[in-house]
């Protein structure tokens, strides 16, 4: 009908209740999207990161939270199944993407877990929480930002301290060899 589409490309997933085969009333639900996703979309934009939508919801709702979000078109897949985010999560890593999955539901559970990353959102189903790496104690997506921020932070550091070390090696072989050490 027309008002299921209306809701539908508003962001909101339609439940039609009938009675028999009369449709008595159209209920809408959805979440409004945070205020600070799209800040944090950007933050992770700027590292680098490209993003899709794999959700079980209707197309045309993804498509809405899709371009609410500025992702471009192509990159939402809506109605998707646990298999089929577990196959584009899988064909991802194939061609040797580096894949962080963010979810909340049991459906997302074999697709997190093929992730290079598997992070669980705060309030997700305790499946999901087991498969993920990570899991968020906070509401938003704020703390996946934090998690990739702080990981990217602690690598430097490991590299800087990498680098030194081998710097003051071969300094030291050098002396040693020189008979200076």
């Amino acid at each position: 009908s027309r008002l299921v589409k209306t809701h539908a490309e508003a962001g909101h997933t339609p439940v039609v209740i009938a009675a028999g085969r009369a449709v008595r009333a159209v209920a809408a639900f959805g979440d409004a999207l945070r205020p600070e996703v799209r800040e944090n979309l950007n933050r992770l934009r700027a590292l680098g990161f490209r993003f899709e939508i794999l959700s079980g919801d209707h197309q045309i709702v993804v498509d809405r939270v899709a371009s609410d979000l500025g992702l471009p078109s192509g990159s939402a897949r809506g109605e998707q199944s646990p298999e089929e985010k577990l196959a584009r999560i899988s064909e991802l890593r194939a061609i040797g993407e580096r894949v962080i999955m963010v979810g909340d539901g049991v459906n997302d559970t074999a697709a997190m877990a093929a992730a290079t990353v598997g992070i669980a959102v705060h309030g997700g189903a305790e499946a999901c929480l087991r498969a993920a790496d990570v899991f968020a104690t906070r509401n938003g997506l704020e703390p996946v930002t934090e998690a990739v921020s702080g990981s990217r932070r602690a690598l430097a550091a490991i590299r800087r301290g990498i680098a030194i070390s081998l710097g003051y090696n071969v300094v030291g072989i050098g002396l040693a060899l020189s008979g200076l050490l």
